[in-house]
């Protein structure tokens, strides 16, 4: 009975988040793989930077996972954001069946009681938290439905299934090869691909998977069942793809987050100020299992102190290097608290299920039923924070389609612009979608922080569209830039008068934006005056090129 009703809890997630992935209307960073998608759509081999007129080279939307996405899309004739809607499907599916395959190791929980494991694990990770951020790589209930789609995401899942084939590479190492070698396969490329998609998830998974397989060759006292000597090998064996695969990353041809700009990018999350009342009362009931089950001979419990302790130092070592984006490596911490506070509660809810068959279980059951009482206080504690950010299934299923409305207010502006359009759009986050919806590539967009002329760009756009600018300022901007349109968001008749001035009549104008041509104040191109001979822009060389 009890198994079943986890077996349900786990399926009302996947169920629920399921439907979030179809109506939720997703933001932020999401608009980035959207374009990308696109782009991946007209030119998989030799792709541009996703929503600005530059090379592939200087964007880092270009991993594995935005290529699966795309591949997905094609094969389902699905439009980019569906595309991301499928590839949001698969990080679910990932997910939620690398936890159920993980928690069946014995390392991880073992036996038959991994469905519970996994169950409370879930209800540990969604709600057992004091603040929520809706962050990448922040699995909470009322966040993951918005940051499921994301790279991040699918790290997770790939992150729980590399320790699970590094599990059966070590319990096979009495075995034949053949069946082992798959195994270590997928650990190379999952530690390979993780580090390829998203960096942070994946320099910590190339540390957990290099510290359990240490821990099979050092066979540490907490240990009690010893490592054979074969057993040994294979963990030999698991150091040595772990680190040749990390060595094998720079193999990928677009930009890596690891490049200049990009480790020193500034988040400005709240969540490093405060790192560990993120997960106050989860600390607490971590600790009450940790005493629980040492004294009941646990010897695990040390491994999850161990990995825990691991990515603490990892994020004070990030901290003194002035990486602001570690603050992912607290969501990472938790991950070892909430897997001790899973065990501990499937091991109270099993004492409990079991009290009407036991005799003499009465002090364990009122030890457990503490135990089960104190996390649902916890969880009760977490519903305020939540409270008006967790949409009812009710009103989801009552939404339409997302994709349908991602970008048809911008999508009356495909007849006027193309992917060969460079816009001057005030709006640097719709200026995202209105890559999706046209093709067109815009002077300034949110999440360029990293490259060397961002600082002109967010700039020269506001200056484009301030009444005060002289009509020669604005005929520069657009020849820095080679704009070939200016677009205005909620327009009034004062903006539209004051544009339509130097640039002429709109080409397109309704209660939602106005377009215009910059041709007039755009100087001539070289071909165009005095029949000379077209010079090449090394930007747009590289473009045709593909070259990174």
């Amino acid at each position: 009975m009890l198994v079943g009703a986890a077996a349900v809890a786990i399926a009302a997630f996947v169920a629920y988040f399921a439907l979030c992935i179809c109506k939720l209307g997703w933001t932020g960073d999401f608009r980035v793989y959207v374009a990308g998608v696109r782009e991946l759509y007209e030119h998989p081999f030799a792709p541009r930077h996703e929503t600005l007129a530059l090379p592939a080279s200087t964007s880092f939307a270009y991993t594995p996972y935005l290529y699966l996405a795309a591949g997905l899309g094609a094969l389902l004739r699905l439009g980019p954001y569906g595309a991301m809607q499928a590839a949001a499907l698969v990080n679910l599916g990932l997910y939620t069946s690398g936890l159920l395959a993980l928690f069946s190791r014995r390392w991880w929980g073992g036996g038959r009681n991994f469905v519970v494991v996994t169950a409370a694990f879930l209800l540990a990770t969604l709600f057992v938290r004091n603040i929520t951020y809706f962050l990448s790589s922040e699995v909470s209930a009322d966040s993951w439905g918005y940051v499921v789609a994301y790279p991040s995401a699918f790290a997770w899942g790939l992150f729980l299934w590399t320790l699970v084939a590094l599990e059966r590479v070590l319990e096979l190492s009495e075995r034949g090869t053949s069946a082992r070698l798959r195994w270590l396969l997928l650990v190379a490329l999952g530690v390979w691909t993780t580090l390829v998609v998203h960096p942070l998830t994946g320099s910590w998974l190339f540390g957990i998977a290099g510290l359990r397989a240490l821990l099979v060759i050092a066979a540490p006292a907490f240990v009690r069942t010893p490592a054979t000597r074969a057993q040994r090998r294979s963990a030999v064996v698991v150091v040595v793809v772990v680190v040749m695969a990390a060595a094998l990353t720079p193999l990928w041809p677009w930009l890596s987050f690891l490049q200049k700009g990009i480790v020193t990018a500034r988040e400005g999350t709240a969540l490093t100020e405060a790192p560990f009342a993120t997960f106050a009362a989860l600390y607490v009931l971590a600790g009450l299992a940790l005493v629980r089950r040492t004294v009941a001979g646990d010897g695990r419990v040390a491994w999850l102190l161990l990995g825990w302790g691991a990515s603490g130092v990892v994020y004070v070592v990030l901290g003194f290097a002035d990486i602001d984006y570690r603050a992912r490596y607290i969501f990472f911490m938790g991950f070892f608290a909430q897997v001790l506070v899973a065990w501990q509660l499937s091991t109270d809810l099993g004492v409990l299920a079991a009290l009407g068959r036991r005799e003499g279980r009465r002090l364990a059951g009122a030890g457990a039923l503490v135990g089960v009482v104190a996390v649902a206080v916890a969880v009760g504690l977490q519903l305020p924070v939540v409270e008006g950010r967790l949409a009812s299934p009710q009103l989801l299923w009552s939404k339409s389609d997302a994709a349908a409305a991602y970008a048809a207010d911008l999508e009356p502006l495909q007849p006027y612009l193309d992917s060969k359009s460079i816009v001057l759009f005030a709006d640097p986050r719709s200026a995202m979608r209105l890559t999706a919806a046209t093709g067109a590539r815009s002077v300034f967009v949110t999440f360029a922080a990293h490259l060397e002329d961002n600082a002109q760009r967010r700039a020269d756009v506001p200056r484009f569209f301030g009444r005060s600018t002289s009509k020669a300022s604005r005929a520069q901007i657009i020849d820095r830039w080679q704009a070939t349109h200016a677009l205005i968001a909620r327009p009034t008749d004062e903006k539209v008068q004051d544009l339509a001035a130097v640039l002429g009549p709109p080409l397109f104008r309704n209660r939602n934006l106005a377009l215009f041509s910059t041709e007039r104040l755009a100087k001539k191109k070289p071909e165009q005056a005095k029949g000379k001979k077209k010079r090449s822009n090394p930007i747009e060389v590289q473009l045709r090129s593909g070259s990174k």
